[in-house]
Parts: C-alpha cells; structure tokens; sequence
C-alpha cells in the first residue's frame, strides 16, 4: 500500500502494537505506547476544533522535545493546521516577531522554556493582561533577573531538568543558590508547607542544604503591600545537611522541620 502523506503514516502507527515513546523528565521514565500517542493526538485535534482553530491556521511550537510535541504536532497535522516549530531556547522577543509573521493563531508553550514560567506571564504575553499589570510585572522581572540574579523555579515535575542543569552549573562555579521552598508569601509569617524541588535539588546533585528562617519579613513586605516598611528581620542559620533518596517530599520534610526548629 502506497503512502502519499504524513497522515497515511499515522493511521499505520496508531494501529502498531508495543512501546513508541519513552521519556525522561529528570524525576522518572514514562513510556507511551502507539495506541496512546494515536488515541492522545485525535483528542487534541478536537481540542483544536472546538477553540476554533481551522485547517490552514498556523499554530506555533515554542517547547522543547517531549512527548507531548509529537502528540500536538500529530493533532495539527490531523487537523489541516500549519505547525510553526522555533528552537526552545529563542528569545520571546523572535517568538513575538514568528507569531506575527505567520499570523498564528495558537502559542503552544513547554514546560522547559526557561522564561515561560506562571509569574511572569504578563510580561511575554501582555495582550493577555491590562497594561498596568503588564508594566508591573515587566518591571520585576527585569529587577530579579538583572539586579537580584533570580530565577523561577517550576511548580511542575515537567520543567526540572532544565533549572536542575542550570543550577548545577552556578554550583559548579562556586555560587550559593537560595531558594524559597515554599514557592509564595504567607499572610501572616508562617511557615508554609516546602515543596518537593528542594529535596529533588539537594538529592540529584548530591549539595549540602543550610537551613535558614527569617522571622519579621511579613511585618516588613507584606505580601500585600507595594513598598517596605521599617522593621526588624530575624535571620538564624541552622547546620548544613545532606539529602539522599528518591522520595523528595519526604525530604522536603527533613529541610521543613530543620527550619521550624531554629528561632523556637
């Protein structure tokens, strides 16, 4: 039988039998066979459907490789869609210029791009959002990334290995990385629960972990407020520990509990 387009090679694929996907995120290894990756791509191409993307639209692919690039590109091709794919590592800046040129209608965004991260959202998208918040958000990004050399660290498993290489490499040149485990402000002070990435952080790249608690900050920069305040902040260093297994919630726990013990 002749095969006279991509689509023709799909349906053989979706109808193969065994494992045609395998991925490694950095936490662990998923396989996905060729009816999930067929089953998954239809499904996106429904998707694509009801938001109203039609056959000779273009939609963008700004991610890097994974699984769910094949899916969606599968999905587009079922679809009639123009897929658009740029490197993950291209500035939102060249993103912008592409998407205008092609007159896109859909962004699809991976979870490795390092600047595409949920707090600064208005900033590479401010169509998206009023220009007051545009403006704000623009403004601390450049202030963390420029002046307070900070970065966003992912919320998701998807996204790790790209900031869990980057910081390896700051350890490697002999910097110190501070992270806020919790990942957000508290109203009143307290201390929230520490999300599983300090434990991964600490496990894979076999780094010591000082503990430390700041005592005041809310009475200083509440989460509300837009400027400081005069005040007294409490700083108290614990000593330094070594994290090893797997289970990363389970020694996000240990950095926890290291951290509340200091100041009581």
């Amino acid at each position: 039988m002749s095969r006279d387009s991509l689509i023709d090679f799909f349906h053989d694929l979706a109808r193969a039998r065994g494992q045609f996907l395998v991925y490694d995120d950095g936490f662990r290894t998923r396989s996905y066979s060729y009816a999930e990756v067929g089953g998954a791509a239809r499904g996106f191409a429904a998707r694509l459907a009801d938001a109203g993307v039609r056959k000779g639209d273009a939609v963008v692919f700004w991610s890097e490789n994974r699984p769910e690039w094949i899916v969606a590109f599968w999905g587009c091709l079922l679809s009639g869609i123009v897929v658009v794919p740029i490197d993950y590592r291209s500035s939102p800046e060249f993103l912008a210029r592409i998407s205008r040129k092609v007159a896109a209608r859909l962004v699809l965004i991976g979870e490795d791009v390092p600047p595409a991260k949920e707090f600064f959202k208005a900033h590479f998208f401010p169509k998206e959002h009023g220009r007051r918040l545009w403006l704000g958000v623009s403004l601390a990004y450049y202030l963390a990334a420029l002046v307070f050399n900070a970065f966003p660290l992912p919320q998701r498993e998807a996204g790790a290995r790209q900031r869990l290489r980057y910081i390896g490499d700051l350890l490697e040149d002999g910097c110190s990385v501070l992270i806020f485990p919790e990942g957000h402000h508290t109203d009143t002070g307290d201390i929230d629960r520490f999300r599983a990435g300090i434990g991964m952080i600490a496990s894979r790249l076999d780094a010591p972990v000082v503990p430390v608690r700041l005592e005041g900050v809310d009475r200083v920069l509440h989460r509300s407020w837009h400027m400081a305040r005069p005040g007294h902040v409490r700083v108290a260093f614990g000593a330094p520990m070594r994290l090893a297994g797997e289970d990363y919630e389970a020694l996000a726990r240990q950095v926890e509990e290291a951290v509340r013990a200091l100041l009581s």
